[in-house]
This record gives structure tokens, sequence and C-alpha cells, in this order.
């Protein structure tokens, strides 16, 4: 299992709900995410989407879709940063295909700001891992 983290952080419409711009979803997916897959990677994404409280801060449902628009291929979703959800569906993945968690800022002690090599250390990365 490969866990990426990337910055999918996209505009999202206040009143709808809807990203109004991929273009870092596009730009993540037809590049790292892609190269992961087609290497037969088990590729596991973890991504934030505004913070709590904010108007943008969103499921990554949207994102998972879009994702999937990119790459031609289905790009499975799960409405679990942490929990046995998560960890069921990373276990189920087969190779090359691709999991997005929900948005990682559910996870409460990612709203902390932290340098990247510290959340590379995390408990949440250490609770996902296999």
């Amino acid at each position: 299992m490969t866990l990426v983290r990337v910055d999918f952080n996209s505009a999202v419409d206040p009143q709808t709900k809807k990203i109004i711009d991929d273009t870092r979803i596009r730009a993540h997916g037809e590049t790292t995410i892609k190269e992961l897959s087609e290497r037969g990677a088990k590729v596991v994404v973890l991504a934030h989407q505004g913070r709590p409280g904010d108007p943008d801060f969103i499921p990554l449902e949207q994102h998972a879709q879009i994702l999937g628009r990119v790459l031609s291929k289905p790009v499975k979703f799960v409405n679990d940063v942490y929990g046995e959800k998560a960890k069921n569906a990373i276990k189920e993945l087969k190779s090359g295909e691709i999991l997005v968690l929900d948005n990682v800022r559910n996870f409460p002690r990612e709203a902390k700001d932290a340098l990247p090599e510290d959340h590379v250390k995390s408990e949440l990365v250490a609770n996902l891992a296999p």
C-alpha cells in the first residue's frame, strides 16, 4: 500500500458545495497518482479540503469522482479517515486500485499546524499502515 498525501484543496461554490475548480485534482491525478496506479501500487490518497467551520470544508467524495474521470478508471471513496471503515477499505484494495479517504481534517490532530515531516510520523499514518 502506498499512502500519498496530496493537496486537493479546491475552490468550492459556497451555495451548492460543488467543486468549481479541479486544477489541483487534475495535477496530482495526471502525475503521481496515475504513475503509482499504473505501476501496480495500491494507492491510498490522503488529502484535505478547507477547515472545520469554513464554507469549503466538505467531504472528499467529489474529489474521488473527479479523479476517476481524470484517470478514466474507478476511484474508490470511503467516508472515514482513521477508523475501521478506512482500514477495511485499504485491506480490500487490489494492485493498481485507488482509494480516497475522507477529509483528513476530520481527524482532530490534523487541524494543528505541523511540518510535513511531522505528519509522516503521525499516529494517523501509523494506524493506517498495514
